[in-house]
This record gives structure tokens, C-alpha cells and sequence, in this order.
């Protein structure tokens, strides 16, 4: 197969391929194959187990995962590999893999493939579903803000064990819950942390670029760099008679009447 660098007539080259015997040929043959198939139906059947295995594999382990990061519990340990002895911690997404290994199939015969052969079971693969599973999160809390009538943003600076500056982003909103008839039955107060950014300049237009920035940087949230507040529904609500509902009974839902 021999490349090609002629891009001044490129366009000509093109037309001339699409209309060539063994363009034409090509085609007739990936035609064929999507109409009959070419490979035989034990082949097929292989290739549609492995990849359902593969897809229940990703399931459990993102189960654990999800299940590890609720808990607030740390993923590895010492050694992080499934072969060898078990003196030495393995960690606890290891530990989980191999506890339910033991009466699930699947991961039964994930730990069964010998030494060499993809596993899914690696630190780095660990951060990969913690990363998927962080952009899903993030998605759901931003689609509630920026569909919620009201919110505030708030931020503020805290330390780390290493001294470091850290500017705390958290959201604050309204979410109005409804009934199966689509009429407004609670007004729900809602608070969602959407990170940590380190703070390198703590001047005022520095921290206020940051802000600005953190906001920017989750693109649907663009547009709550400038307050806007829905005015229907703002009219049909009494804020004297929420905020003192929420202040006396010290709640974050308050229902309508």
C-alpha cells in the first residue's frame, strides 16, 4: 500500500478512486458482508460472549467502585496485584473483587485468566472509573442547577494538612418537587460540592478570577456568573413566609399550601 502526498489534486484522485474497478469491488464485497456475514456463526457467538463478559466485568467493577467512593473508603494498599500470597494487604477494591469473586461467576473467572492478560484490576484503570463516575456525578448536580429558579454560589478558602490554600466550590439551590400532576407540592433547599482549586494568589482580583474561572470551567454553568431569577415563579411565591418557615422550624423543605 503506497501512500499519497499529491493534495494539490487531491479532489481529482478522490473522484477517480470512488469510480475504480477496485474501489467499486470494495464496495460490492463490504456490502455482501453486511447483508450475509462472512464469518461463521461459532466465530460470531465467540465474539458476542467476550464482549458481554467484558461489559459485565465493567458493571461490577464500577459497582465497587461507586460503592468504595460513597463510603469515603481509600481503594488500594500495599500490594496490589491478586496473584501471589495473602499476607500482605491487598487494598479494598481488591479485597472486595476477590470477596465477591467467590460467588459471582464473572469475576470468578476474571481472577481465573493467567498472569499477563487484562484484568481491569490495576491502579490506573481504579482512577479511570473513579474519573467516569466523577463526570457523571458532576453532570446530574450541574443539570439541577442551572435548571433550578433559584441558587447562590458560594465559595471559600480552606488549608490542607500541607498548608496549601484550596478554594472550597459549593452551590446552593432551590429544587421544586411535583406530584404525579405536575403541581408544585415542596420547595427543596439543596447544597452540592463541585470541588477544590488550589489558590496560588489570594489578592482580591486574583481570588476573583479563580472564581470566575472554577464557574466557567463547567460549561452549563457559564450562565450563573450572572444572577437571574425566574419571574413566574418568583411572583407566585411568599419569600417572607418561606424564609421564616425555614428559619423557625430550622428545615430545608418547605411545603405548599
Amino acid at each position: 500500500m503506497e501512500g499519497y502526498d499529491d493534495w494539490k489534486h487531491i479532489v481529482e484522485a478522490i473522484e477517480r478512486h470512488e469510480t475504480s474497478k477496485e474501489h467499486l469491488h470494495s464496495c460490492f464485497v463490504h456490502r455482501q458482508w453486511q447483508l450475509h456475514g462472512t464469518l461463521n456463526e461459532e466465530q460470531e457467538s465467540i465474539i458476542k460472549r467476550e464482549k458481554n463478559f467484558w461489559r459485565q466485568v465493567l458493571t461490577r467493577l464500577l459497582d465497587v467502585t461507586l460503592t468504595l467512593s460513597t463510603c469515603n473508603l481509600a481503594f488500594r494498599g500495599h500490594k496490589e496485584t491478586v496473584y501471589g500470597n495473602d499476607s500482605c494487604p491487598k487494598g479494598n477494591f481488591l479485597s472486595i473483587v476477590e470477596l465477591l469473586a467467590k460467588y459471582d461467576p464473572i469475576l470468578q473467572e476474571l481472577l481465573s485468566k493467567p498472569k499477563g492478560q487484562s484484568k481491569y484490576l490495576s491502579p490506573k484503570i481504579q482512577n479511570e472509573l473513579i474519573s467516569v463516575l466523577v463526570q457523571k456525578v458532576e453532570n446530574a448536580l450541574v443539570n439541577e442547577i442551572v435548571t433550578a429558579p433559584f441558587y447562590s454560589i458560594l465559595f471559600d478558602t480552606t488549608q490542607d494538612i500541607s498548608k496549601t490554600d484550596q478554594l472550597c466550590e459549593l452551590y446552593r439551590y432551590c429544587v421544586i418537587e411535583k406530584n404525579e400532576n405536575g403541581t408544585p407540592k415542596a420547595l427543596v433547599i439543596k447544597e452540592s460540592f463541585l470541588g477544590f482549586h488550589e489558590v496560588k494568589d489570594q489578592t482580591a482580583l486574583a481570588m476573583s478570577k479563580q472564581i470566575i474561572k472554577s464557574i466557567n470551567d463547567k460549561k452549563r454553568l457559564s450562565n450563573l456568573a450572572i444572577l437571574s431569577i425566574e419571574n413566574s415563579m418568583a411572583r407566585n411565591l411568599n419569600f417572607d413566609d418561606v424564609i421564616n418557615t425555614f428559619a423557625e422550624q430550622k428545615v430545608r423543605r418547605k411545603e405548599f399550601k
